[in-house]
C-alpha cells in the first residue's frame, strides 16, 4: 500500500516539473529483459518483453506485445485512444484483449483497460504513470506502474520500468524505437 501511495504522489508531484513542451510519439516498437518477482516465492522468473504501438491517427492507436517469462507466454492486442492535457502532458486509454499460456499447455484469456499519464520533464526524458486492471478468467488484477524513458536521439530511447500489484513486483529494463 506505501509503494502506491508513493507512486501516486511522484507522479503528481511530477507534473508542474515538467519544463519542455514534448509530442508524444505513438509509433514505436520496444524490446526489454523483463524480471517478475512473485509474492511470496524468493526466486524471480526472467525473460523477455517486446511490444510496440502503431498511431492511425493523432488520438488513436494500437498496440500488441508478447511477453515468455521463465517457460510462460503472455500475448496481447488492442486499441487507445489519447490526447494532450498540456503541452507536455498526455493521458492515454487503452482496451485489450489478454492471452496467457502457463504450465501444462493451459491457456487462459481476458481483458485488459490501461490508463495513464505521459509527462515530458525535460527534453530527453519523459516520466509516465500507469494504472491497469486485468480480468484473466476471473481473476482479477489492478496494478500501478510506473516507466522512464531517455532518449538517446528522435529513433531511440532506453526505458526502465516498475509495476506492482498484489500478486507481483515486475522489472523492465529496455530500448525503445520510434519510427
Amino acid at each position: 500500500m506505501l509503494k502506491r501511495i508513493l507512486l501516486s504522489m511522484a507522479i503528481l508531484l511530477a507534473a508542474p516539473l515538467a519544463a519542455e513542451a514534448g509530442d508524444f510519439n505513438y509509433n514505436y516498437v520496444e524490446g526489454a529483459y523483463t524480471s517478475v518477482n512473485p509474492s511470496g516465492r524468493s526466486s524471480s522468473l526472467t525473460g523477455v518483453t517486446v511490444d510496440g504501438s502503431f498511431a492511425f491517427d493523432p488520438h488513436w492507436h494500437a498496440i500488441a506485445g508478447v511477453e515468455h517469462v521463465s517457460g510462460q507466454n503472455a500475448f496481447d492486442v488492442g486499441a487507445g485512444w489519447n490526447t494532450a492535457l498540456a503541452d507536455n502532458v498526455d493521458v492515454l486509454i487503452e482496451g485489450e484483449f489478454l492471452s496467457t499460456d502457463v504450465a501444462a499447455n493451459t491457456t487462459n484469456t481476458g481483458w485488459g483497460v490501461n490508463g495513464g499519464l505521459r509527462f515530458q520533464l525535460a527534453p530527453m526524458f519523459e516520466l509516465d504513470g500507469l494504472v491497469s486492471h486485468t480480468d484473466v478468467n476471473s481473476v482479477t488484477e489492478n496494478t500501478l506502474g510506473v516507466r522512464g524513458l531517455f532518449s538517446i536521439d528522435k529513433f531511440w530511447h532506453v526505458f526502465a520500468s516498475y509495476a506492482n500489484n498484489s500478486n507481483a513486483d515486475t522489472f523492465m529494463i529496455g530500448v525503445r524505437y520510434n519510427f
